[in-house]
């Protein structure tokens, strides 16, 4: 594994690491290792993996599946963080009893071998590419760089630039969108749930009822809706700051207002210029038109 900087054209620069081709933020300093030991992890049939690309709903996501598998509409006393195979204690992991909420910003061929040979279910959450570099900008911009090596210190424009390069925390989100759903149009298909943030936005109910159907836990319609209602954002924002062992503090500038910031569809109408917006829509065309998928840019 090597450190990389990449230059934003504006005098800013992203610190990376690189592995095999694929980039990674610096979790710790023993992430090749983290990296391997992942692909022999034993992965339960009970499993659920999250799979998500980096700012598309993974704490929230990860609530609602937590609540649907433990039929409750309370939020869970761990944080997501520790159920996040390449940022986690994997011992921990192993020791966690089952029905299991993993989750995960990693490519599918990075994950255990044995998730391909299980009965586990794969819950796959995507978000339109321009809220998507909005929210990881001000995650970015946010962080102290003592403590997260991928923060920066340019401007937004800067930013989009190096994303639109693939050159971002768990690499280019074009690579992260085609990984999957490659996967997901061949077997284990049926154990492999593909959904948006802007789905989730639009209509939380309908969607934590599919998820339900999905995960085969039996909900009820009233305990869909109370899910749905308990994780609303200003809830999710509101709950993280209470939890056990919340959210290292010491990892944010004084002034930063955390992993929940705004949480809406279309927020990037409010950062991005018509040209760098026209920009992003030749890049999704270019890299993704074969496969025939709609993103949703405003509610």
């Amino acid at each position: 594994m090597r450190t990389l900087q990449f230059s934003d054209g504006r005098g800013a620069t992203l610190e990376l690491e690189e592995l095999d081709g694929v980039l990674y933020p610096r979790y710790h300093d023993h992430l090749e290792q983290q990296l391997q030991q992942i692909r022999k992890l034993h992965v339960r049939d009970s499993d659920v993996i999250l799979c998500t690309y980096p700012k598309a709903g993974t704490h929230w996501l990860w609530e609602v599946i937590t609540m649907l598998v433990n039929h409750i509409s309370k939020f869970s006393n761990d944080l997501k963080q520790s159920a996040m195979l390449e940022n986690t204690d994997l011992d921990l992991v192993n020791s966690q009893p089952s029905p299991r909420v993993l989750n995960t910003h990693l490519l599918p061929d990075a994950l255990p071998d044995m998730t391909w040979l299980s009965q586990c279910r794969l819950v796959v959450c995507h978000r339109n590419p321009k809220d998507t570099v909005v929210s990881l900008y001000n995650m970015a911009r946010q962080v102290s760089y003592k403590q997260i090596r991928s923060a920066f210190e340019g401007t937004f424009e800067g930013y989009a630039s190096l994303f639109l390069d693939g050159k971002m925390p768990h690499g280019s989100w074009f690579d992260y969108v085609r990984a999957w759903e490659q996967v997901r149009r061949r077997p284990p298909a049926d154990r492999i749930y593909v959904g948006s943030y802007e789905s989730m936005s639009r209509d939380t109910v309908g969607e934590v009822r599919h998820l339900a159907d999905f995960l085969g836990t039996g909900t009820s319609e009233s305990l869909c809706e109370d899910i749905a209602r308990a994780c609303s954002f200003q809830n999710m924002k509101q709950a993280t700051k209470h939890q056990k062992g919340a959210a290292n503090p010491e990892i944010w500038k004084p002034d930063a207002t955390g992993i929940f910031r705004k949480g809406k569809v279309g927020d990037w109408k409010d950062w991005m210029t018509m040209e760098l917006s026209e920009a992003f829509d030749r890049a999704t065309l270019a890299r993704l038109s074969d496969l025939d998928l709609e993103f949703t840019y405003e509610l």
